[in-house]
């Protein structure tokens, strides 16, 4: 019957064209608007058929401002179709808004104002059919490309993600990321840091933005302090806003007395150990010895090994503390490189070797030479699993250091084209230097020597042979400083290898050791120097280290671990976290192999359940009290001390009833159909997903009665499968569903099409199908059988109604256009609370109000039911960031405990013993 009325719904709407003006619309006028859509929906397809892809709009010249533009673009010469312009931010997460205030010229003329400065954007045309009112899935015109509004004014937004982090009693580390509108060219990052004490100075710093790596250290800072840090974008025109985070230094580590050092003295076939405070008595003890010459040394104190290089293309392990046998890990068989030298990688149990390979160059070998080039290899401490790290070097590093503890391999080159420092992140490392990830040079210099890594303090220390001092250089290389600027007549101008302890170096010239003395009265070094004799010869010291577990540190975390969250069940709790962030100016492979300290606090009792030496992010606590509220939380540790607390998670275990017991959770997933019990386990699959697959299927809907569940498709077709008998099928007849509910009650099966915009019923079986008085384009629907109320959202709002279509009630008005959308809906039946989400640019929000049944008769609009009490800014996972366009969607509620599904996968909580 409504088929015959398209033409005039196609210029009002189908309600209108069948006269359906009062709310219990009658059978034949539903059928009419049934037809009425069912026929517009065939002229749309055709439509869509006819003109495919829109072209893209496209910018008018001259027209583009820091605010506004115009955008021409050829419409369809189409009637009854209404045209609005959609924009997405280019660089920023988040979907495709309405600009619902986009004015026209003329017909192919469209101005956009209320944009952004310096912004980058993009734009598309969205075509309705004008009697819709925005229902039903428009047509999109191909995306513009990027266009980039003028700049204008100062920064209108904070830099985003700061976070801070004090290393120690003395210093705090901060990093960042750029604010999402600086309104033009960030020149510089304005830092600040502030003494919360009364009369102290404020630090500021001006950082360029041209510095990438946006981390900054503040150094000789007081302890036990709290500072107050900002930091705030710069532009052309001026400073932005700041965004700000507080931070409190450490106290003072309880005074432990120095371990003195002993010097590991590398000779030409002799390898010594030396008393540091007294290097004018013999060496306390030869550890190796040989007939070659040694050409390189590395120590790990914690495993007692040392390890060497010899000319005959060996590399032997050996005791730190004691002479004995050497053990050959490597040898000229097993290796294709002749070692030269050596650094030890104490946290992972690596040990790096610079050797040195020869080449032909040319196809004939016979009238070739061979030329030398070096490469740094890596191996286990046994000698096995050995890659290569770095190759391709046409001169020999004067120096090299692993550095595990902040994730890098630095090396030394001298020479005027290629002098300097370079960096390798160790997590580039696969067997050769992967092509996007170079190496990088962080000082350029070609006066270079020797150098050694003080870990612990995020530097290394570089003797510079014509200024003939030390240089203090960040992992970065950005801050690079006079480390020895008062020195008395320094010794650092022929340094072949330097090591640092206690605050003192020690290096070598090739012969004697040369060693400082501090005069605090003075402030200032002295550098002496000692020949190095055993058995009354004097030995030529090559290389020296020092043997102290000090210099070979184990990190302990600075950062909390992110992101915990639990699955509570009746006495269980399925608990999972983040690791902490490193500090932004270390590499990916930093070494992070952290156990971790779960606490759960009982709030009602205050008792404490505390669990040790967890080597993942997830664990289960079992026995734990039903009902109960717990605290959660979590810190990283190593044996070297604990990491702080992360933010506290508060979660309560349910009740320990019939209902809980049985109560099971439908996953739908990659894997098909899957059922757990509360807290995720006890995984069984009902619907394999070659079954899905075999006919191209996914689950976006679930609905159940007893064990009977109701399974709608991505196309839009309902699957049942009985959980008893394992049977499954199709329901006849049900085509175009976009959602499903049961009435257990009054046993029917209710659910939306959205082609007719219409709510349908039948019963179980799918016989006796009518429409329910509800016109209406339902994304989601929720039912109170004992209640008799239908709730359903639209993508824009949120409504309900008696199962007879009666006493309709908005809880939330539609705002079509406006960028926000109604993500979720379900409904605590037990507590009388309907819930629902709101996702836009500026976030998402979790919204509830009281069900149907507390609503006094009469009223129609409950939205101002909703105070701020009862909006709750979410902070869930993909929720964190504003205008992340995946995450999760309120789907069901069991016990106050929300379940979440995301996208076009389903998960339910099923109650065999709500329904009788």
């Amino acid at each position: 019957m409504g088929c015959s009325l398209w033409l005039e719904g196609l210029d009002v709407s189908c309600q209108s064209a069948c006269n359906v003006t009062s709310e219990a619309a009658l059978s034949r006028e539903l059928y009419c608007v049934m037809g009425c859509n069912e026929a517009l929906n065939t002229y749309f397809q055709m439509i869509k058929d006819l003109i495919g892809t829109p072209p893209a709009p496209a910018l008018v010249a001259d027209s583009l401002t820091a605010t506004s533009l115009s955008l021409v673009w050829e419409a369809p010469n189409l009637g009854n179709f209404t045209y609005l312009v959609q924009w997405r931010y280019e660089e920023l997460p988040g979907s495709w808004q309405y600009y619902s205030n986009s004015s026209h010229s003329d017909r192919s003329i469209i101005h956009v104002e209320n944009l952004r400065p310096y912004t980058k954007y993009r734009f598309r045309v969205a075509i309705f059919l004008s009697g819709r009112n925005g229902a039903g899935e428009p047509v999109y015109s191909a995306p513009s490309v990027v266009i980039l509004t003028s700049d204008s004014g100062k920064p209108s937004s904070a830099p985003a993600s700061l976070r801070a982090a004090a290393p120690d009693s003395s210093r705090v580390a901060i990093s960042w990321e750029p604010g999402p509108f600086p309104n033009g060219q960030i020149i510089s990052y304005v830092l600040r840091l502030a003494d919360t004490q009364p009369n102290t100075i404020d630090v500021l710093e001006d950082m360029p933005a041209s510095n990438k790596n946006l981390f900054y250290m503040f150094q000789n800072l007081a302890p036990a302090r709290q500072y107050n840090v900002s930091v705030a974008m710069r532009n052309a025109v001026g400073e932005g806003p700041r965004a700000y985070v507080l931070i409190s230094t450490p106290s003072l580590p309880t005074s432990v007395p120095s371990q003195q050092p002993i010097l590991i003295l590398g000779g030409e076939h002799n390898i010594l150990a030396a008393s540091a405070n007294d290097m004018l008595s013999d060496p306390v003890e030869e550890l190796y010895s040989t007939e070659h010459i040694i050409t390189g040394v590395g120590v790990d104190v914690s495993s007692d090994n040392l390890f060497i290089s010899v000319s005959n293309g060996f590399v032997y392990k050996s005791s730190l503390s004691k002479k004995t046998p050497p053990e050959a890990i490597l040898s000229p068989k097993t290796i294709d490189y002749k070692p030269l030298d050596l650094s030890v990688d104490w946290l992972n149990q690596h040990l790096y070797v610079l050797g040195e390979v020869y080449y032909y160059k040319g196809s004939n070998r016979t009238n070739s030479s061979l030329y030398p080039s070096w490469i740094i290899s890596r191996c286990d401490f046994d000698g096995k699993n050995g890659i290569v790290a770095s190759s391709g070097f046409n001169s020999r590093p004067i120096h090299f250091e692993v550095d595990a503890y902040n994730g890098y391999l630095f090396w030394a080159l001298r020479g005027i084209e290629r002098g300097g420092l370079y960096r390798l992140d160790l997590a580039n490392i696969s067997n050769g230097v992967k092509h996007d990830c170079r190496p990088k040079q962080i000082v350029y210099d070609a006066n270079l020597g020797a150098f050694t890594v003080d870990h612990a303090d995020f530097r290394l220390l570089v003797t510079h042979i014509r200024r003939n001092t030390v240089l203090a250089v960040s992992l970065d290389g950005r801050e690079v400083s006079d480390f020895r600027s008062n020195t008395q007549r320094p010794m650092f101008f022929s340094p072949r290898s330097i090591a640092y302890a206690n605050g003192l170096f020690y290096w070598t010239n090739g012969n004697e050791i040369l060693m400082e003395e501090y005069h605090p009265k003075r402030d200032s070094y002295f550098h002496n120097e000692y020949p190095v004799t055993y058995n009354t010869k004097t030995i030529a010291t090559r290389e020296v280290l020092v043997a102290l577990r000090s210099c070979q540190p184990i990190p302990v975390p600075v950062n909390p671990p992110l992101g915990v969250q639990a699955v509570m069940g009746i006495n269980r709790a399925k608990v999972s976290w983040s690791a902490p962030h490193l500090l932004g100016h270390q590499g990916t492979g930093a070494w992070q192999q952290w156990t971790f300290h779960l606490q759960l606090t009982n709030v009602i009792t205050g008792e404490t359940i505390g669990i040790k030496n967890i080597n993942e992010t997830t664990h289960v606590v079992d026995n734990i009290e039903q009902d109960t509220q717990y605290v959660i939380r979590i810190a990283a540790v190593t044996q070297s001390g604990s990491g702080p607390w992360s933010s506290e998670f508060i979660g309560k275990t349910l009740k320990s009833s019939p209902t809980t017991l049985q109560s099971t959770l439908l996953w739908s997933g990659p894997n098909g159909l899957l059922q757990t019990d509360l807290t995720g386990d006890n995984l069984q699959t009902l619907i394999d997903r070659n079954y899905l697959e075999l006919q191209h299927l996914y689950i976006t809907d679930i609905s159940w009665y007893r064990d009977q569940l109701y399974l709608v498709t991505n196309a839009s077709t309902v699957m049942w499968y009985n959980s008893t008998s394992h049977g499954k099928g199709f329901m006849p007849n049900m085509d175009n569903v976009g959602s499903l509910a049961v009435d257990w009650v009054g046993k029917k099966i209710y659910w939306s099409n959205p082609k007719q915009q219409l709510i349908t019923r039948s019963n179980f079986d799918g016989s006796n199908k009518e429409p329910v008085p509800i016109v209406t384009v339902a994304k989601e629907l929720t039912i109170d059988s004992l209640g008799a109320y239908i709730y359903w959202n639209t993508g824009h709002a949120v409504e309900a109604a008696r199962l007879n279509g009666e006493n309709k009630i908005i809880y939330y008005p539609a705002q079509l256009f406006s960028g926000k959308q109604v993500m979720g809906l379900t409904a605590d039946l037990e507590n009388k609370w309907l819930y629902w989400l709101v996702r836009s640019y500026d976030g998402s929000e979790l919204h509830r109000a009281v069900t149907a049944d507390k609503i006094s008769l009469g009223a129609n609009e409950v939205t101002s039911a909703l105070t701020d009490e009862s909006r709750f800014r979410l902070y869930v996972a993909g929720y964190r960031r504003p205008g992340t366009t995946a995450g999760p969607i309120v789907t069901t509620l069991r016990a106050a405990q929300f379940g979440w599904r995301g996208g076009s996968r389903a998960r339910v909580v099923s109650d065999a013993c709500v329904q009788t």
